[in-house]
């Protein structure tokens, strides 16, 4: 995100991985920074706005503005994330079709990317504060593989139009290419979609059981 990922990630041969946290009691694991003392911070919220203040990039210090990224940031953490990933979870991973489930978290994912068209409809080009931040970064993460969770963004314009300005970013190109070139397109193959499930399954060293 800011251009230093060696200071923030011990790596292995195959990829970076997180180094264990030494805190007690913490929930699998999360990155240390090792320029601070081996500082842990975990879940990924606090991680951005963390590394956002240390490299003064992506997060407004005006009170007003960093507001609006952080609330935007929230959003993102309380409600899109949560919500999109148990909808990926019973449209792609459950065992068995439920479709209670399936409805009711698709149709609540369906309903925040509305809040974010709705938004986005006053012409504005990023999400807050008139300027691209981690309020983009953090959504826009999740929305970009939409199609795992079942969700369409057929009737979305300005969503469309504002994830293609982000993903039009090199650096944001270079992430989407980790751990291997993510093919959008390959959604819609039943096979490449499992090809896709196994290989998040393998770089993030998770089970079925677990996701």
């Amino acid at each position: 995100m800011v251009g230093k990922p060696a200071s923030f990630w011990k790596s292995s041969e195959s990829h970076t991985v997180c180094t264990p946290s030494p805190w007690p009691r913490m929930n699998r694991r999360s990155p240390v920074d090792h320029d601070e003392g081996d500082l842990p911070v975990f879940e990924s919220g606090a991680i951005m706005i963390y590394l956002a203040e240390k490299h003064g990039k992506f997060l407004p210090t005006n009170p007003r503005s960093k507001a609006e990224v952080i609330s935007w940031l929230m959003f993102q953490m309380a409600g899109l994330g949560p919500m999109q990933g148990q909808a990926a979870h019973f449209v792609r991973f459950a065992p068995e079709q439920i479709e209670y489930g399936i409805k009711r978290y698709t149709n609540e994912t369906k309903r925040l990317y509305g809040v974010i068209e709705k938004a986005l409809s006053d012409g504005r080009q990023w999400l807050a504060a008139g300027e691209y931040s981690i309020a983009d970064i953090a959504n826009f993460s999740w929305m970009y593989v939409h199609q795992m969770a079942g969700i369409s963004l057929d009737d979305l314009p300005h969503v469309q139009a504002w994830m293609q300005r982000i993903e039009e970013r090199p650096a944001v190109r270079r992430g989407i290419d980790v751990p291997e070139p993510f093919d959008k397109a390959a959604m819609q193959d039943p096979k490449k979609v499992q090809e896709t499930i196994d290989m998040v399954r393998k770089f993030t060293g998770t089970h079925k059981s677990e996701l």
